[in-house]
């Protein structure tokens, strides 16, 4: 061989030999290697490939833990402003209803989220519960304030030139006036409490054209 080549060879080899090095300064040829969690959990995401090298920082997986599970869950600004921390809730899985497992209020967020349009509310998980896997989709019930009254079609309820709200009821043919206090307004139902008389109908349709006393006819 010419000295051209064997310059050629030294070099290669020296090359190779620099590679391997740093190869094994990473980890690779040593054999398998194991990297024990720091807690137990759940593995939702994985972000590399079989023998596919990481660079240093980078991740390998997402491992959310097997208890302490948190769900977010949206709520309008009007719910948010009545929720406080520590409040029980109940969660269900959207395609479960009939599971429920016990929740806690752990935060609320104070801004709007700009996606939704609602307010992020996180609840922490009961540690008994089991079933429910990290991105599972969830509802959750949280009771906002007890009272006693009445929940009626939203339409029944009229207000007067002084914001009085009240609703008519059929009294054997005569429109009855009953004064009511709104105590929860939502898309299609309002609760309501006040002196209504359970035996008595509800006028739903027409009652913005009612006066006290005048005569009611059913339509059939």
């Amino acid at each position: 061989a010419t000295e051209t080549q064997v310059n050629a060879a030294r070099k290669t080899l020296a090359d190779a030999q620099a590679q391997l090095a740093a190869t094994q300064q990473q980890g690779m040829g040593s054999g398998v290697r194991q990297t024990m969690a720091p807690f137990a959990g759940v593995v939702t995401a994985v972000q590399t490939t079989p023998g596919a090298l990481l660079t240093p920082g980078s991740a390998a997986l997402t491992l959310a833990p097997s208890s302490g599970l948190q769900a977010v869950v949206g709520v309008t600004p009007e719910v948010a402003a009545a929720l406080v921390a520590g409040q029980p809730a109940r969660l269900q899985p959207v395609f479960d209803p009939d599971k429920t497992d016990a929740a806690t209020v752990l935060s609320i967020a104070g801004v709007v989220d700009p996606q939704s349009h609602l307010v992020n509310v996180t609840l922490a998980l009961s540690p008994q519960t089991k079933g429910l896997l990290p991105g599972l989709a969830v509802q959750a019930q949280m009771d906002l304030r007890h009272w006693r009254g009445w929940v009626v079609p939203r339409q029944a309820v009229l207000r007067d030139a002084s914001g009085q709200a009240y609703v008519f009821q059929d009294d054997h043919g005569k429109a009855r006036r009953v004064n009511v206090k709104i105590e929860l307004d939502q898309a299609e139902h309002t609760g309501v409490s006040g002196p209504l008389n359970p035996d008595l109908p509800l006028v739903v349709l027409g009652n913005d054209e009612l006066r006290p006393g005048m005569a009611l006819r059913v339509a059939k």
